[in-house]
């Protein structure tokens, strides 16, 4: 059984009022954070219920091939426009 929920990109960001912006003599600054490939929900018990699967002979789905699953990353930055 393979049923899945998958969250793959999260993304938050703040931008700072204009009126704080001004003071340090910016026009726009915003902050953000980002995740992708966040979470997997399943029973499954194989490393990702998405990633591969083998055919047997009768060309029905069968055992996956156990391979890594995606990778986590995380993304942090900072937007200014002067």
């Amino acid at each position: 059984k393979a049923d899945f929920v998958k969250v793959r990109n999260i993304t938050l960001g703040y931008t700072l009022p204009e009126s704080t912006a001004s003071k340090i003599k910016l026009s726009r600054v915003r902050f953000y954070a980002s995740i992708q490939n966040a979470f997997v929900f399943t029973k499954y018990t194989g490393y990702d219920p998405e990633i591969s699967t083998n055919n047997n002979s009768s060309g029905t789905p069968s055992v996956d091939f156990h391979s890594p699953p995606m990778a986590r990353s995380f993304s942090f930055g900072l937007n200014i426009s002067f």
